[in-house]
């Protein structure tokens, strides 16, 4: 079945309900909002539309264990249109039945304040607008109610968006995941860069890593390093060549001013290009397998036989100063 519960998990289930009942003084009988919320870490209007989501819509903030175990029953164990209808649920924050655009804006307010918590936070009010304008833009509301201007968001819809944004699918998917267990896209992928190298200077800021992540697995997400940028290496083609020469076997992407490239060509669709910024980062993946991999080493003649080897790898046959301008549009990065 479905919904069932291994004997494991009802018993851990059973563990944590007397833990957060102890907290709440109730002698057992019941979690209320303020525990359940501090517990699992959802902050703002989100979090008050999963504790109401999970006691059963009683509005009287007592969450029972038979609360606990349905919710989860359905969030987590339920077919996928159970899951996706839970979600979408969720978004309704105003509890009104319709998911509508303000509904939207007070979910990835609340998912900005839990992920970059305020004491943490170093992006800013007006970063977070502009972040939550491309999220809210991205989304579509065709579902047309009778007598009212407004139109809101369908259940198609809400799918359709959750495609664009696996980051946010993610977030909403995990909230009852206990806090220690790792939860999806609850952290943003740790950014490592040279220490004399401020964080004002990356193109790649917190939001966008952690929209990014989303895309990724779970492993692919915790930890990427700064593998070029053209403030500290300069924008010498060989030099570029040598910091990545692993970019061919493992997962990477560049950021090339605002034009982002996963496991693929840059998307101009210009044969020359002469970019301002290069910024490239690597997924440092954790793991017995997991690589130290450091920038090629090596006198310049070195170099520049392995530069031409590379090329010939991705199928150039031209001198190298042709390809420093052709090789990042042209060829594949995979």
């Amino acid at each position: 079945m479905e919904r069932a519960f291994s004997q494991q998990e009802l018993e851990d289930l059973r563990s944590l309900f007397v833990s957060l009942a102890a907290q709440s003084q109730s002698n057992g009988k019941f979690v209320s909002q303020s525990v359940f919320q501090a517990y699992f870490g959802v902050r703002g209007a989100l979090g008050e539309r999963l504790f109401q989501l999970v006691a059963q819509k009683r509005n009287d903030e007592k969450l029972t264990y038979e609360d606990l175990i349905i919710s989860k029953g359905t969030y987590e164990k339920g077919s996928r249109n159970d899951i996706e209808e839970f979600i979408y649920q969720l978004c309704d924050v105003g509890g009104d039945g319709d998911v509508g655009r303000s509904d939207l804006e007070a979910v990835l307010k609340s998912i900005y304040e839990t992920i970059f918590s305020p004491e943490n936070d170093e992006t800013g009010a007006h970063s977070q607008q502009e972040t939550l304008e491309v999220f809210l833009n991205a989304a579509t509301f065709s579902k047309q109610i009778e007598g009212r201007t407004e139109k809101f968001m369908s259940l198609a819809d809400f799918r359709n968006w959750c495609n664009l944004v696996p980051s946010v699918r993610k977030f909403l998917g995990s909230l009852l995941m206990p806090p220690d267990s790792g939860r999806p896209s609850f952290q943003v992928p740790q950014l490592e860069h040279p220490e004399n190298f401020s964080s004002e200077q990356l193109i790649l800021r917190k939001e966008y890593a952690w929209h990014i992540g989303g895309a990724l697995s779970q492993n692919e997400a915790e930890e990427w390093k700064l593998l070029y940028h053209s403030a500290l290496n300069g924008l010498s083609f060989n030099t570029f060549l040598g910091n990545i020469a692993y970019i061919l076997k493992h997962p990477s992407f560049v950021l090339q001013e605002q034009t982002i490239t996963y496991n693929g060509p840059c998307l101009s669709k210009t044969s020359n290009i002469r970019p301002e910024v290069i910024e490239c980062w690597g997924v440092q993946t954790r793991g017995p397998q997991s690589e130290k991999l450091d920038a090629v080493k090596g006198t310049v003649l070195e170099r520049f036989k392995e530069d031409r080897n590379m090329l010939k790898l991705v199928g150039l046959q031209v001198p190298v100063t042709e390809a420093a301008l052709k090789i990042l549009p042209d060829c594949t990065l995979a």
